[in-house]
Protein backbone atom coordinates (compact mmCIF):
# COMPACT_ATOMS: atom_id res chain seq x y z
CA UNK A 1 0.00 0.00 0.00
CA UNK A 2 1.28 3.60 -0.83
CA UNK A 3 0.38 6.16 1.28
CA UNK A 4 0.86 9.99 0.68
CA UNK A 5 1.09 12.78 2.86
CA UNK A 6 -1.73 14.11 4.57
CA UNK A 7 -3.38 17.46 2.82
CA UNK A 8 -5.75 20.30 4.15
CA UNK A 9 -9.94 19.28 2.81
CA UNK A 10 -10.99 21.61 0.94
CA UNK A 11 -15.08 22.71 0.72
CA UNK A 12 -17.60 23.03 3.16
CA UNK A 13 -18.44 20.43 5.79
CA UNK A 14 -17.35 18.92 9.37
CA UNK A 15 -13.81 19.94 8.59
CA UNK A 16 -10.60 17.50 8.63
CA UNK A 17 -7.97 16.13 5.98
CA UNK A 18 -7.63 14.11 3.02
CA UNK A 19 -5.42 11.53 2.66
CA UNK A 20 -5.15 9.11 -0.25
CA UNK A 21 -4.21 5.14 -0.17
CA UNK A 22 -3.08 3.63 -3.54
CA UNK A 23 -3.54 -0.79 -3.23
CA UNK A 24 -2.18 -3.83 -5.40
CA UNK A 25 -5.98 -4.46 -6.81
CA UNK A 26 -5.97 -1.60 -8.37
CA UNK A 27 -8.27 0.83 -6.71
CA UNK A 28 -6.90 3.75 -4.48
CA UNK A 29 -9.40 4.42 -1.58
CA UNK A 30 -9.80 9.04 0.00
CA UNK A 31 -9.84 8.59 3.56
CA UNK A 32 -11.12 11.77 5.41
CA UNK A 33 -9.44 12.25 9.16
CA UNK A 34 -10.45 14.37 12.51
CA UNK A 35 -7.84 16.72 12.52
CA UNK A 36 -7.62 16.72 16.55
CA UNK A 37 -6.80 12.85 16.49
CA UNK A 38 -5.44 11.72 12.83
CA UNK A 39 -8.10 8.80 13.61
CA UNK A 40 -9.89 7.83 9.94
CA UNK A 41 -13.10 8.79 10.34
CA UNK A 42 -14.64 6.80 7.00
CA UNK A 43 -13.18 6.36 3.62
CA UNK A 44 -14.81 8.76 1.53
CA UNK A 45 -14.34 7.51 -2.23
CA UNK A 46 -13.15 4.19 -3.78
CA UNK A 47 -11.67 4.79 -7.05
CA UNK A 48 -11.12 2.58 -9.83
CA UNK A 49 -9.58 2.70 -13.44
CA UNK A 50 -6.78 0.82 -13.64
CA UNK A 51 -8.22 -2.79 -14.87
CA UNK A 52 -7.10 -4.36 -11.61
CA UNK A 53 -3.20 -3.22 -12.19
CA UNK A 54 -1.39 -2.43 -8.39
CA UNK A 55 -1.14 1.11 -7.70
CA UNK A 56 2.24 2.45 -7.68
CA UNK A 57 2.00 6.17 -6.64
CA UNK A 58 -0.85 8.64 -5.86
CA UNK A 59 -0.83 12.43 -5.13
CA UNK A 60 -3.37 14.44 -3.89
CA UNK A 61 -4.53 18.15 -3.99
CA UNK A 62 -6.94 19.53 -2.01
CA UNK A 63 -6.14 23.28 -3.97
CA UNK A 64 -7.17 21.98 -7.17
CA UNK A 65 -9.98 19.25 -5.56
CA UNK A 66 -8.02 16.19 -7.34
CA UNK A 67 -6.12 13.51 -6.92
CA UNK A 68 -4.00 11.22 -9.07
CA UNK A 69 -3.32 7.02 -9.06
CA UNK A 70 -0.74 5.53 -11.14
CA UNK A 71 -0.15 2.36 -12.39
CA UNK A 72 2.35 1.05 -14.78
CA UNK A 73 0.24 1.02 -17.74
CA UNK A 74 -3.01 3.54 -16.60
CA UNK A 75 -2.54 7.17 -14.87
CA UNK A 76 -6.05 8.77 -13.86
CA UNK A 77 -7.32 11.78 -12.18
CA UNK A 78 -10.27 11.82 -10.30
CA UNK A 79 -12.26 14.90 -8.53
CA UNK A 80 -12.08 14.90 -5.00
CA UNK A 81 -15.73 15.37 -4.39
CA UNK A 82 -17.81 13.12 -6.60
CA UNK A 83 -14.82 10.73 -7.29
CA UNK A 84 -15.77 10.96 -11.06
CA UNK A 85 -12.79 10.43 -13.39
CA UNK A 86 -11.83 13.77 -14.80
CA UNK A 87 -9.15 12.11 -17.34
CA UNK A 88 -7.13 9.17 -17.68
CA UNK A 89 -3.84 8.00 -19.98
CA UNK A 90 -1.31 5.94 -21.03
CA UNK A 91 2.02 6.05 -21.13
CA UNK A 92 3.98 7.39 -24.32
CA UNK A 93 3.34 4.55 -27.12
CA UNK A 94 6.40 3.21 -30.05
CA UNK A 95 6.21 -0.16 -30.57
CA UNK A 96 8.43 -1.45 -33.08
CA UNK A 97 10.99 -0.15 -36.02
CA UNK A 98 12.86 -1.59 -39.14
CA UNK A 99 16.10 -0.72 -39.96
CA UNK A 100 18.39 -3.00 -42.07
CA UNK A 101 16.35 -6.48 -41.24
CA UNK A 102 16.48 -5.71 -37.29
CA UNK A 103 13.68 -4.90 -35.47
CA UNK A 104 13.63 -2.55 -32.16
CA UNK A 105 10.69 -3.07 -29.72
CA UNK A 106 9.96 0.01 -27.57
CA UNK A 107 8.10 -0.60 -24.05
CA UNK A 108 7.36 2.47 -22.11
CA UNK A 109 5.27 1.79 -18.31
CA UNK A 110 4.86 4.12 -15.49
CA UNK A 111 7.80 3.36 -13.18
CA UNK A 112 7.05 1.34 -10.08
CA UNK A 113 7.72 3.63 -7.92
CA UNK A 114 6.03 6.34 -5.64
CA UNK A 115 7.13 9.13 -7.53
CA UNK A 116 4.04 11.25 -8.71
CA UNK A 117 3.78 14.99 -8.20
CA UNK A 118 0.46 17.18 -9.26
CA UNK A 119 1.29 20.27 -8.95
CA UNK A 120 -0.47 23.94 -8.29
CA UNK A 121 -1.14 25.03 -11.82
CA UNK A 122 -2.59 21.33 -12.48
CA UNK A 123 0.62 19.52 -14.43
CA UNK A 124 1.24 15.72 -13.32
CA UNK A 125 4.75 15.03 -13.05
CA UNK A 126 5.14 11.18 -13.81
CA UNK A 127 8.40 8.78 -14.15
CA UNK A 128 8.87 6.47 -17.05
CA UNK A 129 10.28 3.33 -17.62
CA UNK A 130 11.65 2.50 -21.00
CA UNK A 131 12.87 -1.12 -21.86
CA UNK A 132 14.54 -1.34 -25.69
CA UNK A 133 14.79 -5.04 -27.39
CA UNK A 134 16.64 -5.13 -30.62
CA UNK A 135 15.61 -8.22 -32.54
CA UNK A 136 17.65 -9.89 -36.12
Amino acid sequence: IAMDPIAPCTGGGAGGELTIVGSEDGTATIWRFISSQYLPLRPRQRLGGHQGRKICSVALSGLLNACVSVSERRCCLFNLGSGLMLRSFQPPVKSCEEENGTYTVVRTVFADTPAVALTTQGFIVLVCQTTITTKS
